[in-house]
């Protein structure tokens, strides 16, 4: 959760507020997550952080035709090292169990800080769903290479990333870690040396990420067939038509140049790309789904007022309320980058919200009636 609106209410204040109102919220989008409590419900809260022995309701979802039950929030450690790596374990005890890291992150030392906490809960290695990546990985260069030139550079990255991770594979492999060329999203001496790694039981599914010219590159994904996730910008702006007509009104007055350059551009529309996915099976996670740098013009206040109400705006922080919208759209998960712990904070309130509303509505539910004879 990064570029917090300075406009929005406090984490702090959002969260206390969630545990007095949070009961009756509804879901937008009519979709409940399955709940869930922690998975980890053996786990010990260490010292000074006694505050996180509650279990709060995680919602999970199966991701494309993986089979892979994942919380539909995936803790993001592009900025988790040693010094902050508390978080990732906290989130573990709360429950979630989706890991995304990738060597390119704190120059590999958020692989080198989840690989101790694996190490640490090799006993619970199964329960946990931990994603890397291919970073740097030149395939531009690598689509003119031999088989064996492709799969040494590969095998290295991957080896690499084993070996600072203490494990010995990964449930996801992003063999292209922000891919934004459509013509080499498949070609064939990758998928051999993947089909190896397959085999050799260090990589189980393959994916790809894209935020640069990320429609084309996603509808080449789905048009190859051969991938299992997808990652991709999923938000307010990219996913809903009326918020997105508010690109065109330009920069906002904060920001650097890059910001309001990025800003003046009109979103994507991926609501095709999400139906797609869902129809052949492709695991979708959101990224940048509360990035206000992927908020072109005014989306971002526009995707904030669409989807909440003066009630919503009250209780929930922006990136909550637009986080929920993302959780209500047809997708696996939601990535979430987590590099203080108010962050993670903020997720799971949201989350205890969704379940408290899952229960409400089950209770009400009155049963049906048996028909006899």
């Amino acid at each position: 959760m990064s570029n917090r609106d300075p406009r929005e209410i406090s984490r702090r204040e959002a969260i206390s507020r969630l545990g007095l109102s949070a009961a009756g919220i509804p879901l937008i989008g009519g979709m409940m997550p399955s709940g869930s409590m922690g998975l980890f419900q053996d786990a010990k809260d260490s010292a000074g952080e006694q505050d996180r022995k509650r279990k709060l309701g995680v919602g999970y979802r199966v991701l494309g035709k993986t089979g892979l039950k994942v919380s539909e929030i995936a803790v993001g450690c592009g900025r988790i090292d040693a010094s902050n790596s508390r978080i990732v374990e906290s989130a573990l005890d709360q429950g979630l169990n989706f890991i995304d890291t990738a060597p390119a992150y704190t120059n590999g030392r958020s692989e080198v800080a989840v690989g101790k906490i694996l190490k640490a809960r090799k006993a619970q290695r199964d329960k946990i769903v931990v994603s890397t990546k291919a970073s740097g990985a030149n395939h531009g260069r690598m689509v003119k290479a031999s088989d064996d030139e492709v799969e040494k550079i590969l095998r290295g990255k991957l080896e690499n990333s084993l070996r600072a991770l203490q494990t010995d594979h990964v449930e996801i492999y992003f063999v292209q870690h922000g891919g934004q060329d459509p013509k080499i999203v498949d070609y064939p001496q990758m998928w051999k040396a993947l089909e190896k790694f397959k085999k050799e039981g260090k990589i189980k599914h393959v994916a790809l990420s894209t935020h640069t010219n990320y429609k084309a590159t996603s509808e080449a994904v789905i048009a190859c067939g051969k991938y299992d996730i997808l990652m991709t910008i999923i938000n307010a702006p990219t996913m809903d038509p009326e918020v997105a007509k508010l690109a065109a009104a330009g920069a906002e007055e904060e920001g650097g140049r890059r910001r309001r350059r990025r800003r003046k551009v009109a979103a994507e529309d991926m609501r095709k790309i999400a139906a797609d996915c869902k129809k052949n099976g492709i695991g979708l996670i959101a990224m940048k789904a509360a990035n206000a740098s992927f908020f072109p013009g005014e989306t971002w206040k526009g995707g904030v007022e669409a989807h909440s109400d003066k009630a919503d705006r009250k209780t929930y922080s922006a990136h909550q309320i637009l986080y929920r919208k993302v959780l209500g759209d047809d997708i696996g998960a939601v990535n979430i980058g987590m590099s203080q712990m108010s962050f993670l904070d903020e997720a799971l309130a949201l989350e205890e919200a969704f379940e408290k509303a899952r229960r409400s509505k089950k209770e009400a539910t009155p049963a049906k009636k048996v028909r006899k004879g």
